[in-house]
């Protein structure tokens, strides 16, 4: 089994000031382009056709997915709620200078909400957990699958997949870049391993 992850490119919440969150930003012209440069790069990397593409249900995630499918030349794409981006409740749809003036947590720890309606890291982790046991089966075994979705989703999954503890992000994070590529990657033992994290050369023309 092959698992590649895709940090979404970039998206017009980067430009705007405004949260990301759960607001469903679409992606910049340049964020298109990006996410087309890597699609082609990446066919280069793939041996194995059988793929299925994994996304966040928001469209600065799930538009990227599409192209994806369309430059590689797949069908299978399958939007999860699991890959959803962090909720921040009362800060979805209000400026980020709104946020820092008016989180109610200033750590952001495994159990802290920005807002009581909001996410923390713990529930955010579990859903995370769910979704990567499933991709992990017997089912999923002689396929390729890429994942793509968000800095915050991502970061805990580099974490699941390495073994870590769901604590551990209380003292660090994997922490990756828009447009960054990870390869996820198994020995014949079980024994799994990252190839490579948030890998920014996929963003280059040849």
């Amino acid at each position: 089994m092959n698992i590649i992850t895709i940090q979404h490119t970039e998206s017009e919440h980067h430009l705007n000031g405004m949260v990301g969150s759960r607001t469903d930003w679409l992606l910049t012209s340049k964020g298109e382009e990006d996410i087309k440069i890597i699609s082609n790069n990446l066919k280069n990397d793939l041996s194995n056709n059988d793929i299925i593409i994994f996304t966040s249900p928001l469209r600065r995630a799930n538009d990227g997915a599409c192209l994806i499918a369309e430059i590689i030349k797949t069908k299978n794409v399958i939007i999860d709620d699991r890959l959803n981006q962090l909720d921040l409740g009362d800060a979805v749809g209000k400026t980020l200078k709104w946020l820092k003036e008016n989180n109610q947590s200033k750590e952001i720890t495994l159990y802290s909400r920005a807002f009581e309606n909001a996410e923390n890291n713990s529930e955010v982790w579990d859903r995370i957990y769910s979704f990567y046991k499933e991709i992990t089966t017997e089912k999923y075994q002689n396929k390729t699958i890429i994942i793509i979705s968000h800095g915050i989703i991502l970061s805990i999954l580099n974490s699941i997949h390495l073994g870590l503890d769901k604590n551990s992000t209380d003292e660090f994070i994997i922490k990756g870049e828009s447009g960054g590529v990870s390869f996820y990657g198994f020995f014949p033992n079980g024994k799994r391993y990252i190839h490579k994290i948030s890998d920014m050369s996929y963003m280059k023309n040849p």
